[in-house]
């Protein structure tokens, strides 16, 4: 055996000739390896494969090619790659490269968790994971900012609709924020003189009655929950997406078009679609 120092860290190890023969670095961990070879040591470095290559490379570790297929990892192993993990913040380009390489990928059928449906157990595991987590502003303004324009089906509504169904509502809500969750008095009248008012278009983006497909939302400026204002000064009309944006962004929410750009009282109400 004979004494060589690490390439790495300089610390001192014992090898044989025969390996030492055989490789031209040596490394006392398998750290210190991965360290070594990072950056311009790396043998892909400054290569670009092609996308045959990176597809071939990517179906040699999927389902059951990949080396952790079908094992469950123990709580301390899970640990420490959580750990190992921890911190690394990727670049806005990776964040880039990485969306657009995933784009069209992941949908329908495409979908990894596509057909399946999770168990009561892991739902309630993934609900007590995020249990008190909030996403940042800026989280929630690249969420609004992705969604802005987006225009769902009547199925996915109806869809929406049913799997909102029977659950908390009000005080039970989770984001529940306090105040007052009546509307008050006369406020389908008001809603629909509101959208006569606007000529039934969104106020922020412009879209219009028959681009949305249904009859715009009516935003309270000021939030119903903490001033009960029904006043048309505290109504405006938005599609959905600019509505659950302005929700998340008050500052954003345009004002009411000037009074003197408006037409008479007596016009809006013979012209509103009052519903009861």
């Amino acid at each position: 055996m004979l004494e060589i120092l690490c390439e790495q860290c300089g610390a001192t190890m014992l090898r044989t000739p025969a390996s030492i023969a055989n490789s031209a670095h040596h490394f006392c961990s398998r750290q210190c390896s991965g360290k070594w070879h990072r950056g311009a040591k790396h043998r892909l470095y400054g290569k670009h494969p092609s996308q045959e290559s990176r597809d071939k490379m990517s179906a040699s570790t999927r389902g059951e090619n990949h080396p952790n297929f079908g094992k469950h990892l123990p709580a301390e192993q899970r640990r420490k790659i959580g750990d190992a993990n921890r911190g690394k913040r990727r670049t806005e380009e990776m964040k880039r490269q990485t969306s657009e390489a995933r784009r069209g990928k992941c949908v329908g059928e495409a979908n990894h968790n596509f057909g399946k449906h999770l168990s009561e157990e892991t739902r309630r595991k993934l609900s007590a994971a995020n249990r008190g987590k909030h996403p940042s502003e800026e989280t929630k303004r690249k969420i609004s900012k992705a969604l802005t324009g987006i225009v769902r089906s009547p199925e996915t509504r109806r869809r929406m609709s049913e799997a909102q169904r029977g659950k908390p509502v009000g005080p039970n809500s989770p984001r529940w924020k306090g105040g007052n969750a009546l509307y008050g008095f006369l406020w389908p009248q008001q809603r629909d003189v509101a959208r006569s008012r606007d000529n039934y278009t969104c106020q922020m983006c412009g879209k219009t009655r028959d681009e949305l497909g249904q009859r715009p939302d009516v935003h309270h400026i000021c939030p119903v929950r903490e001033s009960c204002d029904n006043s048309l000064e505290n109504l405006i009309c938005l599609c959905p997406s600019c509505h659950g944006h302005c929700e998340q962004h008050p500052q954003d929410c345009p004002v009411p078009r000037k009074h003197w750009l408006l037409p008479s009282a007596t016009e809006w109400e013979l012209n509103a679609e009052v519903e009861f």
